[in-house]
């Protein structure tokens, strides 16, 4: 199982397991936790492509490709 899938799985049993929070603050916690989350992932994860056996392709979002100044 590649990484995404394991990533994937995670954030589902995470919000699975607290889908039936009521409390106003530990929403608020969880959903900052999220949006932590995702700006990792957006930020700091580059996609890799193996395009055969001892060559493997990165594929950087647009948003992830700036000037280096």
């Amino acid at each position: 199982m590649g990484q995404a899938v394991k990533a994937r799985v995670k954030i589902n049993e995470e919000f699975k397991s607290n889908k039936s929070e009521t409390s106003p603050q530990k929403i608020e916690e969880l959903m900052k936790i999220g949006c932590d989350v995702e700006l990792l992932l957006r930020t700091c994860v580059v996609q890799g492509i193996h395009t055969d056996h001892n060559t493997l392709k990165l594929v950087p979002r647009k948003d992830l490709l700036i000037e280096n100044v």
